[in-house]
């Protein structure tokens, strides 16, 4: 399994390149929505505001109303919102982080959504860290199809906007 400080990290870098992603999102794209059965960017923001610290509460606690309350808070929250509710999240999930003994981290078996019952670090790393990631990639590929193509592979992985070289090289000859 991989160390809790390297999760936390983990997990912490995804929240990071999900708010440098939603500044990527042209204007109107937050309306945008793939098809008809699938949410729309803000309802997708919506959801990665609350699917990082949602199960991690939700497992320590065996009872997954803490999830729908965390859902409660973001339902009306807009895109101009997102950067600071991601932070609240990330200092939510340290804090959670510190309150969970090694012991409980290793050998406290939870129930994971779709993933049965799994030691709860294993679970986090099956809920929040997975589901961040899938969903944060989902953003990637929002902002792309509502706009937005000039990001790339730098923005979607490190949250960063990549030059090519050649461009990097005629600013530093400048």
């Amino acid at each position: 399994m991989v160390p809790r400080e390297q999760l936390l990290d983990a997990i912490l870098h995804e929240l990071a390149v999900c708010k440098h992603l939603v500044a990527k999102v042209p204007e109107g794209g937050f309306d945008y929505r793939p098809s008809e059965k699938q949410r729309t960017t803000i309802e997708l923001l919506r959801y990665l505001a609350t699917c990082g610290i949602g199960p991690i509460e939700s497992m320590v606690a065996g009872d997954w109303e803490h999830y729908s309350k965390r859902e409660e808070t973001v339902k009306e929250m807009t895109a101009e919102e997102f950067s600071e509710v991601m932070e609240k999240q990330g200092e939510a999930i340290r804090e959670a982080f510190t309150q969970i003994s090694d012991d409980d981290f290793a050998n406290k078996i939870v129930q994971a959504p779709g993933a049965g019952k799994l030691p709860l670090g294993t679970a986090i790393m099956r809920t929040s860290y997975a589901w961040l990631v899938a969903y944060r990639h989902e953003l990637f590929l929002r902002a792309k199809a509502s706009g937005n193509a000039a990001i790339n592979t730098a923005n979607n992985w490190g949250g960063i906007d990549w030059k090519p070289q050649n461009e990097v090289e005629e600013e530093t000859e400048a």
